[in-house]
């Protein structure tokens, strides 16, 4: 039997309604669902060797680090350096998250992931991590600063993204509405029990789909917009990363660019740079490619913010015929 996991909306002047939140799963699985989490650490000025910011694990279950990614939004004014790893103590520190990753340079889109071997050092693993539950032995992530002077003029923050492995002993629970034919509602379980902390960071993972059928096809010269999207939220949204699936080539050699950009006629190349159409496959943005693109997740803008815009541009001089693709979106809102 699968079921249908519904909530109750109250939209501004309207009666309560519901709505789907899960659609075709088992109980088994209803239970299970894990929600992304998104645990943000300010940073701000700080002196040489010293830590900069810490936390710890606030579940009695160990978490999945899945990446940890440092956003750098006005630089330090200082060359300095930091290292991020999981440690048994709030005054020690590591560097097999992220090693040497510079404050004093916004770099690209001032954003630098635990995933990308070319924008850290040697020692990060380029993996997610496992980190100990709560009073166990490795249960803090601490950010140092590991070389260079002290960190002045600077402002930026962590994002560590996690997954809890298990339920915790304590804490919240979330029910959902099963609605069923024949049958009154009923409640049952969405996810494991945890923290009211994991509770109050939990990320859904967005995925918007762009399908080449309503993209604008047959450019004689390239240099053309195929489509956009902009960012429908009030808040910045951060993109973990794009897929492009080509499942019918284009019957010409042509490319296309992907990137966050200040309006729906623009172009950049930060996301997929000169990538092929005319090949089907699957392809990642966190794939290693050449030119421009970089691997790494991406800030959009709020909505009516200066990059608010994600488009696909034909970069190469040739139509766009007869091809089927999708682009996909992944992506989280960002409480910043």
């Amino acid at each position: 039997m699968t079921l249908t996991l519904e909530r109750y909306i109250k939209p501004d002047r309207e009666r309560t309604r519901l709505y789907p939140v899960v659609e075709g799963v088992s109980e088994e699985t209803s239970a299970l669902m894990q929600s992304m989490r998104v645990k943000k650490l300010t940073l701000t000025n700080g002196v040489g060797n010293s830590i900069l910011n810490y936390w710890q694990n606030p579940e009695s279950v160990k978490l999945l680090i899945w990446q940890v990614v440092l956003r750098v939004t006005d630089a330090s004014a200082n060359a300095c350096t930091v290292d991020v790893d999981v440690t048994d103590d709030i005054s020690n520190h590591g560097d097999t998250i992220l090693d040497g990753s510079v404050l004093n340079s916004t770099g690209i889109n001032g954003i630098i992931t635990s995933l990308n071997d070319a924008a850290i050092g040697g020692n990060s693993t380029n993996l997610p991590h496992i980190m100990d539950e709560k009073d166990g032995t490795n249960q803090y992530i601490t950010v140092y600063e590991a070389s260079g002077n002290a960190v002045t003029d600077f402002a930026g923050e962590i994002l560590i993204f996690y997954i809890p492995l298990g339920a915790s002993t304590s804490g919240s629970l979330v029910e959902g509405i099963v609605t069923e034919p024949r049958s009154s509602p009923r409640r049952v379980q969405i996810g494991q029990r945890c923290s009211e902390e994991s509770l109050a960071l939990s990320k859904p993972v967005c995925c918007k789909v762009l399908n080449s059928d309503d993209w604008v096809t047959g450019a004689s010269s390239g240099n053309t917009v195929l489509a956009y999207w902009q960012n429908p939220e009030s808040k910045p949204i951060l993109i973990l990363f794009c897929v492009l699936n080509v499942t019918d080539a284009s019957a010409n050699a042509c490319t296309i660019n992907v990137d966050a950009v200040a309006n729906s006629g623009a172009n950049a190349d930060t996301i997929f740079a000169a990538h092929a159409l005319n090949a089907t496959g699957i392809f990642s943005s966190l794939e290693i490619a050449a030119g421009n693109q970089n691997e790494r997740p991406h800030i959009m803008d709020a909505k009516g913010g200066a990059n608010d815009y994600l488009t696909i541009y034909e970069a190469a001089n040739q139509d766009v015929t007869s091809f089927v693709a999708k682009l996909y979106i992944f992506y989280t809102v960002l409480n910043v």
